[in-house]
């Protein structure tokens, strides 16, 4: 798994230690109601932005994705938010026998590495992790080198 969402980053409505709250939540369900595409613009800004270097891909790479994105079911992308925001991954991850492959990216700026990829490697019994330096939550575009090698060493296994 590559930069994931497990429920274990997602902040309980009254005490979660990082991840997104409800409000944040809310922001992106009624951002994908109101005005989607302008929603998907800045979120894919953000997805491939670390720390601030935000230019770790084209301008026309980042429209190109945005535009994949934007070309999706309209309630797809709102019910993927509900998925990824309230689907409690805790129980499940540790019945997972296979070895795994956590890629996770040291500038995550929307899901970070503390709450969510080192997370899930301590709750699968057979994960390794491979923290992508200065990789946001796109680094398999912004950082392919790396992201690639990261797997291959992982399948040389």
């Amino acid at each position: 798994m590559a930069a994931a969402v497990p429920r274990i980053c997602i902040k309980p409505t009254t005490t979660r230690e990082g991840g997104l709250d409800d409000a944040t939540i809310h922001q992106f369900l009624e951002g994908v109601k109101g005005d989607r595409i302008a929603f998907l613009d800045d979120f894919t800004k953000s997805f491939f932005t670390a720390n601030d270097k935000s230019d770790l891909i084209s301008e026309p790479n980042r429209l190109y994705h945005r535009d994949i994105a934007a070309f999706t079911s309209p309630k797809a992308t709102y019910d993927c938010i509900k998925a990824f925001s309230y689907t409690d991954f805790r129980k499940v991850l540790p019945k997972i026998d296979a070895p795994t492959l956590v890629l996770h990216g040291d500038s995550d700026g929307i899901v970070p590495l503390e709450v969510s990829g080192k997370r899930a490697v301590e709750l699968l019994p057979n994960a390794s992790l491979e923290v992508i330096e200065g990789g946001p939550h796109g680094l398999n575009a912004t950082h392919p080198e790396a992201f690639n090698q990261a797997l291959i060493r992982f399948l040389d296994q």
